[in-house]
């Protein structure tokens, strides 16, 4: 498969194998086959559904690498725009602007809900306080509950200090609860430890830093921070998410429970699973072996990644 653009007719150009012939009137009456050159051609907004209605084939390295760039100048075509954040004491540079502008345009759509998964060193902290700071000033939020890795709070408050003039707290322990703040500040074990203690109802937005930390849906941290319903969400990871599918159910049925209600489901569509033989062994005796599911791969990926360019943004380094 061959994916090409025409800047200057702002369409994009999809050359499927001979093998992949489908009826593409069935796909949208917006794309047009091009009999003279024997390929699709669609607007940036419908490249999608081409690529998704393609049979399933395994898509080549330089393919995927063309998607990426042609995903980057889509978002950037969109949302590369003068932005300005009253009482922001940084000055932001072109992509974490449009970092800033895709994510509030997410977070005032259905889900309310975003994903920054830009690379390390990029500045995802800076474009949440950016997405916080806005957001105040359009009156959507009061108070704002970020959540981090012990680790990372000092960051954190150095960058609230640095570049923000609101009131903020470091949550230590729940004599701080009674503090009246703008941004409250904590790490998942304090959230677990707290429990109900903690009002779920009252911050407006929820900052959720590497959340791979609530991978496992079953754990008690997942549980305590998937209680709270704010009104909006960001979530924060500098590692490529889609390198184990089988972690990113608890965060999308977090976001959109609808369109993510079952996690069986979600692992036989997403994950490659295979019967593997253990064996059984007491007080160091063998007793007897088994067969258990075990996943050691994913599939339909690229289906899943058009599915998350709904509410995720990443870049590179090199692509910056």
């Amino acid at each position: 498969m061959r994916i090409t653009t025409v800047k200057s007719k702002d369409i994009i150009r999809i050359y499927p194998k001979g093998e992949e012939s489908f009826d593409y009137k069935k796909i949208s009456s917006d794309i047009a086959y091009n009999k003279d050159r024997d390929c699709y051609e669609c607007g940036f907004e419908n490249y999608r559904k081409v690529i998704l209605s393609l049979p399933n084939s395994k898509f080549s390295d330089s393919f995927l690498k063309k998607l990426s760039r042609l995903e980057r100048d889509e978002v950037d075509k969109l949302y590369r725009k003068p932005l300005r954040v009253k009482h922001f004491n940084i000055k932001l540079r072109r992509f974490q602007k449009t970092g800033i502008n895709f994510s509030i345009d997410k977070l005032l759509q259905e889900h309310a809900s975003v994903i920054i998964s830009d690379e390390m060193g990029l500045g995802k902290t800076i474009e949440a306080l950016g997405c916080a700071l806005i957001l105040k000033d359009l009156k959507k939020i009061k108070h704002v509950l970020i959540v981090c890795p012990n680790s990372a709070k000092k960051e954190w408050e150095r960058m609230i200090r640095a570049f923000t003039n609101e009131s903020y707290m470091i949550l230590e322990n729940s004599s701080c609860l009674g503090c009246r703040v703008f941004f409250t500040v904590t790490n998942y074990d304090q959230i677990r430890v707290l429990g109900g203690k903690l009002n779920s109802e009252y911050y407006d937005l929820l900052v959720v830093d590497e959340f791979h930390n609530i991978k496992n849906k079953y754990a008690k941290r997942t549980r305590a921070l998937t209680r709270f319903k704010p009104s909006y969400k960001i979530f924060l990871s500098g590692t490529p998410i889609l390198n184990r599918t089988e972690e990113l159910w608890t965060i999308l049925n977090y976001i959109s429970p609808r369109d993510y209600p079952n996690h069986n489901k979600f692992i036989k569509k997403y994950c490659v699973i295979r019967k593997i033989k253990v064996p059984i062994i007491r007080r160091g005796r063998f007793i007897y072996s088994k067969y258990i599911d075990k996943i050691v791969g994913a599939k339909n990926v690229l289906e899943l990644r058009m599915n998350l360019k709904d509410y995720m943004i990443r870049r590179r380094k090199e692509e910056v």
